[in-house]
């Protein structure tokens, strides 16, 4: 599998990340899981997504120390989804932010986590409430990620923004280096910004790009035939899992893909399809189809 930068920084990533949400071990198996990201890690996935706040985040760290004595030369990038602070939380402590961040470093047995996917939450969480207190928090985060990146523990900070006014407010952070939120052929409301992003040097880290399987489940895309058919017809590929796989790799920003994989054959057909290199051209014009079709 090829590879990318996490926007122009000297961190590279396999195309696609594996997404560890749904790593149910009473559907895997012990067994089961391992095989698979054995089967991963043998197709050439490095990068891995995970958080605490998963359900089976303790069952796929056990696999992912399994793996990693199978397989001790394999280099995994961590990107964590860290929280903070969370829906209860006030203010960011940044106590809090480098306690989470030294209890994941231990569960994933890795001397730093590559890329933590930030989210200020806050109750209600609207951006009236979360966009002063990102204002607020802004050089108590500064100074945190500072300390944390001076002894090692974390590399490169991104922001899961859950709003544009609020992703508007994350790119002035000179601190964020980029974005891991969703982009897919029916969510494309960071279309605008990929642009100024990557003539920053942010990355982004593209979570859900087959829509949480709505894109792909018959009858459930909003996207129809005609649709599709100009859709695979741009981007390629011959089916639609591809061509919505490769819609966010064909932007230069883009430096993964983050997908739930279930099965060692639809490994090899996620991974097949995103053979792909970046085409802006080739992005816009389906963004802007899609637009006139439908506005996202």
């Amino acid at each position: 599998m090829k590879t990318r930068r996490f926007g122009d920084t000297d961190l590279e990533t396999s195309l696609v990340a594996l997404g560890t949400m749904r790593w149910d071990p009473a559907r895997l198996g012990s067994t089961g899981a391992r095989d698979l990201l054995l089967h991963l890690v043998d197709r050439g996935l490095t990068a891995i997504h995970s958080s605490r706040e998963y359900a089976f985040h303790e069952f796929f760290c056990s696999v992912l120390r399994d793996v990693r004595r199978l397989r001790p030369r394999w280099a995994p990038v961590h990107v964590v989804k860290i929280g903070v602070p969370h829906f209860d939380e006030s203010a960011f402590d940044p106590a809090r932010l480098e306690a989470i961040v030294e209890q994941q470093r231990r569960a994933l047995e890795t001397d730093t986590i590559h890329v933590v996917q930030w989210l200020l939450r806050a109750t209600p969480n609207t951006d009236e409430r979360r966009l002063p207190l990102l204002a607020r928090s802004r050089a108590a985060l500064e100074d945190a990620w500072g300390r944390l990146q001076a002894r090692g523990r974390v590399r490169f900070l991104a922001s899961y923004p859950y709003s544009v006014p609020f992703l508007e407010r994350a790119l002035e952070v000179p601190v964020v280096r980029g974005l891991a939120t969703y982009l897919n052929l029916e969510e494309r409301e960071l279309v605008p910004y990929l642009d100024r992003m990557h003539g920053e040097g942010r990355g982004l880290f593209a979570i859900r790009p087959l829509g949480a399987g709505r894109l792909v489940a018959r009858g459930v895309s909003r996207l129809d035939a005609e649709a599709w058919s100009e859709v695979i017809e741009i981007v390629g590929g011959g089916s639609r899992t591809a061509a919505a796989l490769r819609f966010p790799l064909l932007h230069p920003a883009t430096a993964s893909v983050v997908v739930g994989i279930s099965s060692q054959s639809h490994a090899d057909e996620l991974l097949d399809a995103v053979d792909v290199d970046p085409d802006p051209g080739r992005f816009h014009a389906v963004a802007e189809r899609l637009s006139a079709r439908s506005p996202a």
